[in-house]
């Protein structure tokens, strides 16, 4: 018999930092929030849990599932405070590529529009969208971790229609990326990223990460923002 563990308050406060501050930012290209611990304590209507709000606004767990980098924390030196500030960055680059995906699927009021507008076009133009093995299983995360699974078994059957050609990690792959890596400036995410597509010769990598904009990789024509005007 299979028990599903209750939601810890801790987990609610993790859990409302991500949808309320984390994903917004990711959404809008930025790399570096600030969470303000009296903010969250009052926003999800606590009562006397300042101290736990701190404690999950800096643990390690909170930071490994995000992939998030703490680099300041402001306020007394207790760090208990209404007043503490996080400052954190998003260090894994694969949140900006995964969400190219999570606006679409989501329904993003903003970008989503955008998103679709581009999937229509290349749809009369008869281009074939493709993406990693390794980017859905970023955007699985979040459906097993909430243990949403219908949403879960949704986006699977999105990645095995035809509308989407998910590109295996293979060893030609692994020698593209390591080729990348010894060239470029980029991390081990974005190599990987990028040598999934160099390994099927695409014409334009599309992604929310400005720093990959305008890099040269052998077997991708181009490589753009989702802003760009090419559709």
């Amino acid at each position: 018999m299979k028990h599903i563990l209750p939601e810890t308050e801790s987990d609610i406060i993790r859990n409302h930092v991500r949808e309320s501050y984390l994903k917004p930012a990711v959404r809008r290209g930025e790399r570096v929030f600030t969470v303000n611990a009296g903010a969250i304590h009052r926003s999800l209507g606590l009562r006397n849990r300042v101290p736990l709000v701190c404690a999950a606004l800096r643990s390690r767990k909170f930071l490994d599932e995000n992939g998030l980098r703490l680099i300041s924390k402001t306020g007394p030196p207790s760090g208990q405070s209404t007043t503490v500030t996080f400052t954190y960055e998003v260090s894994d680059p694969r949140q900006h590529h995964t969400m190219l995906f999570v606006y679409w699927l989501e329904n993003h009021p903003v970008y989503a529009k955008r998103v679709q507008h581009i999937l229509a076009r290349m749809e009369e133009r008869q281009d074939q969208l493709c993406t990693s093995a390794f980017t859905v299983g970023e955007i699985l995360v979040g459906p097993y971790k909430t243990k949403a699974l219908p949403a879960a078994k949704q986006i699977q059957e999105v990645f095995e229609s035809p509308l989407v050609e998910v590109i295996p990690y293979t060893l030609v792959t692994a020698d593209l990326y390591a080729r990348i890596r010894s060239d470029l400036n980029v991390s081990p995410a974005d190599s990987i990223h990028l040598a999934c597509a160099a390994q099927t010769n695409v014409d334009l990598f599309l992604t929310n990460d400005a720093s990959l904009v305008g890099k040269v990789v052998p077997g991708i024509q181009f490589i753009a923002g989702l802003d760009t005007n090419l559709f």
